[in-house]
Parts: C-alpha cells; structure tokens; sequence
C-alpha cells in the first residue's frame, strides 16, 4: 500500500494522515512551542530558575520547542500533503525528529531519574552530575541520527512527518524510547507510594515532589500513544487491530507527542515563584492604569492637582538619595540601613521579650507566634534620616531556648547586635551575596551571622523548627 522512492524510502502519507490532519498536527505544535516558549522565557529574569535541577526542564523545553516545528509548519503551508510527500523534505524531517526527538525523551529520563535521587537520598547533590547528563544525551542524539542518515531504507512517512519506521526493528529511537518509558512508569508509581507515605510536617517538599512527578506522568501518558501505534503498525497484532482502532491510536499519537511542551508549561505555571511574580506583574499593571488614570483625572482639573500626592515608590527615608550617580554607594546605603533596622529590631524585641519573661515550657503555639513592634530607625548612620519601620518576630521564646542550648548569654548577645556600634567599631563593614540573591554579613566581635532569607527559604525554617528544637 506504499509507494517506494528511488531510495526505498516510503513517503507516500497513509490512508488516515489527511490534509485536516496535518494542519490539526501543526495548531497542536503551536500550542507546544508557545507552551515551551512561556517556560524559557521566565527563566531569563529568575536564576533559581536557571539552577539545578529546574534547568533540566529548560533543556527539555528546548529540546520540545525545537522538535514541535517539524510538525508546526503545516499550520502554515499552503498545501501540506504535497510538501509532506516531497522525497528530501522526508529525510530531513527524518534527521531532525531523531536528533531533537531522542533528546527530547532523553531529558525526560534524566528528570524521572533525578526525581528517583530524590526519594531515595533527598540531599543528595546531582548538581554535579549535570556535564555527564550533557553527554550521554547529545551523544546519544548524534550517534542515532548518523546512523539513521546511513540507512534510508528504514524511514517511512507515518503521521505525515517522517521517521525511522520501517519495520522490524528501529533501535535508533523506539528502543530508547521503550526503556525510559518503562523507567519513567516505575520513578512514577514509586513516588506516588512515597507521596502518600510523607508525613505532614513534609507537605512544602512534598508539593515540589508531586510537581516533578507530574512531568514525568505526562511523559508516559503522552508517548504511550507512539509506543501503542508502533505495535498496532508493525508488531505482531497489527492484521488483528481494526482499522478505527489503529486511526484513533494514531490520533492519541499526535496529539500526546504535540502537546506535551504545552502540558509540561502548565505544570511550570504551578511553581510559586512564577504565580508570585505573575500576581507582581498584574499589580504593577493596575498601578500603572491608575497612575495613568490620575494624571488625566489632573490634567482636566488643575485646581485640584495639588491635593493629594500619590504614594511613593521609594521609602521616604531614600528618596533624597535615589539621584546619587553611584550606585554602588546608592546599594551600600540600602544595605546598610537594612542592617541597622534588622539589629534595631532583634535588640528591641529581646528587650521587651525579657521584660515580659520568657516561658520555660514549650507549646504548639511557641512555633507560630508573631510579634509586630512599630519602630523608629536609628540615628547611628550618619547621611540617613529617621523613618518608622515594622518589625516582625518570630518564635522567640523558640529561638531563646535554642540559644541557651548553645550557651549564648542574653547580655552578650545584646552587645554583639547593639545597632549603636555595629558600624563605628567596623567602618568598613561589606556585604556579600549568596547564590539566592540574599546578602550577608557578620558582626563587628564575629560572633553572629546575619543573612536575609527569600520568603520560601524562611516558611522552609518554620516548617522544619519544630524537629530542630527538638
């Protein structure tokens, strides 16, 4: 029922693959690149993003992105069969659906595999692993499709792109293929068992588990359909299957092979720092409309212009110094008031802790209590204007205790953070940053360390208190 070129390579489309097809093919294509595109894209502003083992994912969407415009193009040809049917355009579909195609799903091994490491050790570091990934992918990708190059014979135009097809066997990309299925069901119903198994106390860990999980569960629902029309086409039962049967697998199997870049960008959508960043966006957005909308609300009645200021971007307490033409200082200066707020604050709320007494028994409350003292800055830095501030303490009877359980005396601690000599004993105080963006710095009698938290390193650290203390 198929056509043979003159290098035996069948590129005539099957009965099933009609013109809606392939233009159904190619709108599905689209919706995964946009997917993939959306994933690259919030990474470029955020480097947790870029760091291990959520860059494995960018290299995934990569690798998707690329393979989905072998189908993608049908959206926008004029007539599709024709071009589909074309002899070179089948073996440089072939070339490029195997090198992007096996690198696709090798990815999504390593996810599955990482996501193993995971259960099993949870603080094993893989970072370091990321190089030999590298390799065993690439290699792989461009060993096969050298190898496929070589053997025309095997490739043959199935859902209106062209692979290594050809029956019986095609070890170049469905073996693979196979094997990091199996793999992937496994690190799947494995995690599960230990999903369910995490005791509450875990439930932050377990939200990032179940979200890995989830891309290495659509992995296997999406390529189930190729691995399920391989063995309706060419394996032993294929005269048994009926011909609805074999058109709606094959159905199954463009779509679960189109749309898993876009499936695996809406799992992405669920990780809080792009929810975060997205409400951020909308906010500013609304601000702007209304800014905007209040200057022309201005312009139409000038009397009333002077009325009412809108509300700074800036504390009050730097907008004298935002015109400074060094940065660098500028940065110092917000750092450095920082610092001195953060002293100001943990010295005036042990204070007033220790006048109030510190219980000796501990209770559920003690882990999530909250004290908010309104605060006015010091004057130790010179350059810096007074300014009312907030600040907000948490667990300290928790955190006493655990102070006294490594012998720090009070008076002693309230001498090292003392904001009135934090600077003039250690003029050249400096900063430095961590990788998460945080900075930090030590003391002037280097006794104690203070370092800024990003808010979910710091839920971290009180969901985890309870078991420290303990």
């Amino acid at each position: 029922h198929y056509q043979l070129n003159s290098h035996n390579m069948v590129v005539e489309l099957p009965s099933v693959v009609t013109e809606t097809l392939l233009r159904i093919e190619g709108a599905f294509a689209l919706i995964s690149i946009l997917g993939s595109l959306i994933i690259l894209c919030s990474a470029i502003p955020f480097r947790q993003f870029r760091q291990h083992p959520t860059k494995i994912i960018l290299y995934l969407s990569a690798c998707d992105l690329l393979f989905s415009v072998k189908y993608a193009i049908y959206v926008f040809l004029p007539n599709p069969k024709s071009f589909a049917e074309n002899e070179d355009i089948c073996f440089a579909q072939a070339l490029w659906g195997q090198f992007w195609g096996l690198a696709w799903i090798s990815w999504n091994a390593v996810i599955s595999f990482n996501l193993l490491i995971n259960l099993i050790k949870p603080f094993k570091n893989t970072s370091k692993w990321t190089f030999f990934y590298h390799l065993y992918v690439w290699t792989l990708s461009i060993g096969s499709t050298i190898f496929v190059s070589f053997n025309q014979d095997q490739i043959m135009n199935v859902d209106g792109t062209c692979w290594d097809f050809k029956p019986p066997l095609e070890p170049e990309f469905f073996v693979p293929l196979a094997v990091y299925m199996l793999f992937s069901t496994f690190v799947a119903l494995y995690g599960f068992k230990t999903v369910m198994s995490m005791e509450k106390t875990t439930t932050e860990r377990k939200i990032v588990v179940i979200r890995l999980l989830l891309f290495t569960l659509v992995f296997v629902v999406c390529w189930s359909g190729t691995i399920a029309f391989r063995i309706v086409k060419s394996g032993p039962i294929k005269d048994k299957v009926s011909t609805s049967a074999v058109d709606a697998i094959g159905y199954w199997n463009v779509a679960g092979v189109t749309l898993q870049g876009f499936i695996n960008s809406l799992i992405w959508m669920t990780n809080p720092t792009f929810i975060f960043t997205l409400r951020r966006f909308f906010a500013y957005l609304s601000k702007k409309k209304g800014a905007r909308d209040s200057s022309v609300e201005e312009d139409s009645d000038s009397e009333d212009s002077g009325s009412e200021e809108r509300k700074p971007l800036v504390p009050k307490f730097l907008q004298d110094y935002m015109r400074m033409p060094d940065l660098h200082q500028l940065d110092i200066l917000i750092r450095r008031r920082t610092i001195l707020d953060l002293l100001h604050g943990i010295r005036t709320s042990t204070l007033l802790r220790q006048n109030i007494g510190f219980q000796e028994t501990l209770t559920d409350e003690c882990f999530t209590e909250r004290f908010v003292n309104k605060l006015t800055s010091s004057e130790t830095l010179s350059g810096l204007k007074q300014h009312s501030f907030q600040f907000k303490d948490y667990c300290p009877v928790v955190f006493h205790q655990i102070r006294l359980l490594f012998n720090v005396q009070l008076d002693q601690y309230l001498k090292s953070v003392d904001p009135d000599t934090f600077f003039s004993a250690h003029q050249q105080q400096k900063f430095s940053d961590g990788r998460s963006g945080s900075f930090f710095c030590f003391t002037p009698d280097k006794r104690y360390l203070l370092k800024t938290l990003p808010r979910y390193e710091a839920r971290r650290l009180f969901l985890i208190l309870p078991q420290y203390h303990k």
